[in-house]
């Protein structure tokens, strides 16, 4: 996801009062079990096939603290083909009676960030990119279980993110303001270079 779609996202983050939150330690990697998006289809493989992947995962106090976060990643890594990352966003307190209501709001939501992202893209001299509502990801874990794969279990006090290295391996996951230069430099060390700033 480039530098344009990041930034495009963070209005997303702040109406659904999006949080991103990780403990200390990352569990085994890649979740084992299919992690599929807001439409219910599975992510594709080749998203994280030979990536590195930052997982941003989301609760519902920390928006704020997103766009900070989200806006200084996206200028580190922009489009770079070698990252990929997605958002999971903690649904785990939401009542499932509620759970149409919550999937419209994503719906809507993801369809105006495309748009802004399209638009973002075409202001910055991009082609357009007839997959970009395939590339915006957002994973509402209903269950916590992306969350217990990844090692999260705080979205709901700061931002976190997980990362997984291009084998599928856990490398980190770094807390908040104070861990978002450590994830960029550990960003660096995965890909084998340093970011395109």
């Amino acid at each position: 996801m480039g530098r344009t779609l990041r930034l495009a996202l963070l209005p997303l983050f702040a109406l659904l009062g999006v949080v991103l939150v990780t403990p200390p330690t990352l569990a085994g990697g890649l979740p084992s079990t299919p992690v599929e998006d807001f439409r219910g289809q599975p992510v594709p493989e080749s998203f994280f096939r030979g990536k590195v992947v930052v997982f941003f995962v989301c609760g519902r106090r920390s928006s704020k603290q997103m766009d900070g976060l989200s806006r200084r990643f996206g200028q580190a890594w922009g489009e770079d083909p070698d990252v990929s990352y997605l958002t999971v966003i903690d649904l785990r307190s939401v009542p499932g009676v509620f759970r149409p209501l919550v999937l419209g709001i994503l719906r809507a939501v993801h369809r105006d960030t495309v748009k802004k992202v399209g638009k973002l893209r075409a202001e910055e001299g991009h082609p357009p990119d007839p997959d970009l509502d395939r590339r915006i990801l957002l994973v509402p874990d209903w269950d916590g279980a992306v969350q217990e794969a990844l090692g999260v279990d705080h979205a709901d006090r700061q931002v976190d993110m997980a990362l997984v290295g291009r084998d599928g391996r856990a490398i980190g996951v770094y807390g908040g303001e104070s861990g978002l230069e450590r994830l960029l430099e550990a960003v660096g060390r995965a890909v084998g270079r340093e970011a395109r700033r």
